[in-house]
Formats: structure tokens, C-alpha cells, sequence
């Protein structure tokens, strides 16, 4: 009887342990969508332009510096601001002069799906103490604003971005440093955001798109090229083999002309210079006296891109002036790829292929003539195969 009353009791124990521990490991996986948000109802569709800046502290401390008699207090300023505007389905960067540039929409996206997904339970704040919020940069002076707005101008978010949390010396966990730590301005909580690898810079720049020019390199049927030493066309035959048709009409070297459609193809900017006028063009050498422009013509007989190339760049080695199409900008572009824009005619002639000779069709048995019957025409025994009589 005792011995039951044991056994009873030791089942009893590691039921309730085991009880324990399920819902002790149910409470770990927690649904993410019950995670308490720091923007409840926030959803990316609603957002129209987002703002990002950072103040320019050296410039706020010099005018305090210069600053007559008693302290007074200087209003912002700031070192960068962004503004995201969405038209349509496209989001764009906006200048202060008005002019837009297309946007990395991967970048806008995981901005405000990360506005979406910011925490805001118990379990993520590190700090409660206003004071404390210098030491994780999501104070006003040193943190990233950003601001979320709808169609009608509504904030819908406002959070302070501050630094990335640091290991201690010597340490081997690599989770120590990811995330970053947040705020939500007028709440001095300092949460511990757990997304690794994100960064929000307020420079326009790092908002911009630098594709400046896309298209599929496999239906381009016509390639124009001038250069300070000449102008070519070559033209795509049936076979998908390159020819010239002028000035000359000559087999083409096939790698050399898709070595310049491997570059414009698929076209990166490395800095965005400012509004594309008559008086820029001039300046930057990127109108119809560009040293290089190159034409693209694809085969529906219809699309067709333009790249001009202009000046170096004398602020920074490695860059030359350039416009796409009719695109209101002048941007730079990596002088390397301009190597591949001087090819001549004579560098492009491919004298193998034009001393090979034509092809002709294989030629056919000529037909013997057809015999009266069956096993008529059988060829005659040779002499040595012939009987004595």
C-alpha cells in the first residue's frame, strides 16, 4: 500500500515538472503577431512620406558658441534630411529644389516593414531613465529621426534610431552586437530592436536608386557608337552574330560588342551630381557635344536608349560625367567602363571570320538511272573474275 502511495506521489511530481517546462517553453514561442508593438495599426500602405535626419551638432555648437550674452537656445539643425515621397507605386527622393530621383524600393520597404515590427513589450527595454538615453545615441541630439507620414500629413510614426550595441572585450557571441537600440520620441523607454544588419542613414544618397539603366542585353538588335575617333554601328544578324554596316560592312568580333553591352545593360550610378539643364550640360560636357554617346536599339523596332559621357570627374579620380535617355539628371559613372566605348572600327573587324569561306550545301550521289526491273542494272564481273571457256 505504501509502495503505491510512492508511486502516486512520484508521478504526481513529474507530471507537475513536465507541466512546468511545456509551459514554460510555450511562452518562449510566442506568437510574433501578440508581441506588443511601438506603433499598434501601423501598416506600410498607410505611409506616404517618410522623413529621415540627423542634427548637425558642430554647427548647433558653433552658433552657441557665437552666441551673444546668456545662454539662449539653438533650434535644430540638420546635418542630413531625406524625404521619401510615394507617387503611385514608385517611392522617390526628393530634394529641397524640388527635384525627384527614383528610390531603392528594397531599402524603402524594409524601412517601413521595420517600422511595422518594432517592439515594444517589457522584455525589450533596457533602459526606463531618461538620462540613459545619451548613452544608446537615441537622444534627439545624436539619434536618426524618422517620421512617417500619411496622404493628409498625419504622423503615423516617429522613432529615434540610435547605435548598435557593443560586446564586451574578448567576447566570442555573436549576438552581442546585433540590433540596435530604439525610441519613440516623447517615451523614454530605450528598446533593444533584434534586427541585424540594418542601417538608416540620413544622407539622400543612400536613398537613391543607382540602376540608371536597365534592359535585356539578349534583344538588342542595332549598337551605334561615337567616339573621339570615329562612329560604328554594328547590327545583330539572324544567326545572333554582331556585323558592322558602317562605315564598312564587315563581320563584327562578337566579344567586343557585347563587352559594351555588358556595361550599359545594366547601368550603375556612382554619385548624382544635379538637375540635367542646358547650362549643366555644357558644364559637365554630357550634351550634343558628349565625347562619348552610345545608342542602343532593341528589337522591336521601337525601344531605344542613349548614354552620354562628358568630363571627368576633377573631385574624384575614377569618375566621368554622364546622362541616360532623357532623364532630368547628370550623374557620375566609373571611368573603367568608358575603356570598353573607345573600341575603333579596326578593333572591331574580325578578319578570322571574314576569310573563312561561305558555307555551301553538302552535294548529293548523282542518281544512277533507273533499270528496267529488279537486279538489272547489277555491275558486270571484273576480267580476273571472268571463267575460261
Amino acid at each position: 500500500m505504501k509502495t503505491n502511495l510512492w508511486l502516486f506521489v512520484v508521478v504526481l511530481a513529474l507530471g507537475v515538472l513536465s507541466f512546468c517546462r511545456l509551459d514554460s517553453l510555450r511562452q518562449a514561442f510566442v506568437n510574433v503577431n501578440e508581441i506588443p508593438k511601438m506603433f499598434p495599426g501601423f501598416t506600410p500602405d498607410r505611409v506616404n512620406v517618410v522623413v529621415i535626419r540627423k542634427m548637425d551638432l558642430k554647427a548647433m555648437a558653433e552658433e552657441e558658441k557665437n552666441a551673444p550674452g546668456a545662454k539662449k537656445k539653438v533650434e535644430p539643425k540638420w546635418k542630413h534630411q531625406t524625404q521619401l515621397v510615394r507617387e503611385s507605386d514608385k517611392w522617390f527622393v526628393r530634394y529641397p529644389s524640388g527635384l525627384q530621383f527614383p528610390a531603392d524600393k528594397s531599402l524603402v520597404k524594409e524601412l517601413l516593414d521595420n517600422l511595422r515590427d518594432v517592439p515594444a513589450s517589457k522584455t525589450d527595454v533596457v533602459s526606463e531613465d531618461p538620462a540613459a538615453q545619451k548613452d544608446y545615441d537615441v537622444d534627439e541630439k545624436h539619434a536618426v529621426h524618422v517620421i512617417a507620414l500619411d496622404k493628409s500629413g498625419n504622423q503615423l510614426a516617429y522613432l529615434l534610431i540610435g547605435r548598435k550595441p557593443k560586446a564586451e572585450p574578448g567576447s566570442t557571441d555573436y549576438t552581442a552586437w546585433q540590433g540596435v537600440f530604439v525610441r519613440q520620441k516623447d517615451d523614454p523607454r530605450v528598446i533593444r530592436f533584434d534586427k541585424s544588419y540594418w542601417t538608416v542613414d540620413a544622407d539622400p544618397a543612400h536613398w537613391l536608386d543607382k540602376n540608371i539603366l536597365s534592359f535585356e542585353r539578349d534583344k538588342v538588335k542595332r549598337l551605334t557608337v561615337i567616339n573621339p575617333k570615329g562612329r560604328w554601328v554594328a547590327e545583330k544578324t539572324k544567326d545572333k552574330k554582331w556585323r558592322l554596316k558602317e562605315p564598312i560592312d564587315y563581320p563584327a568580333k562578337s566579344s567586343e560588342v557585347d563587352a559594351i553591352l555588358n556595361y550599359v545593360s545594366s547601368l550603375y550610378m556612382e554619385e548624382l551630381i544635379g538637375p540635367r539643364n542646358p547650362q549643366s550640360e555644357a558644364k559637365y560636357g554630357v550634351g550634343s557635344g558628349a565625347r562619348y554617346v552610345i545608342t542602343v536599339e532593341m528589337d522591336d523596332g521601337k525601344s531605344k536608349h542613349t548614354l552620354r559621357v562628358g568630363e571627368k570627374n576633377p573631385d574624384k579620380e575614377g569618375e566621368v560625367y554622364a546622362v541616360v535617355d532623357d532623364k532630368p539628371f547628370v550623374v557620375t559613372i566609373g571611368k573603367y567602363i568608358v575603356e570598353s566605348f573607345r573600341k575603333t572600327v579596326d578593333d572591331l573587324k574580325d578578319t578570322k571570320a571574314a576569310s573563312k569561306p561561305a558555307s555551301r550545301p553538302a552535294s548529293r550521289p548523282a542518281s544512277r538511272p533507273a533499270g528496267k526491273g529488279k537486279g538489272k542494272d547489277k555491275a558486270k564481273p571484273s576480267k580476273s573474275g571472268q571463267k575460261k571457256k
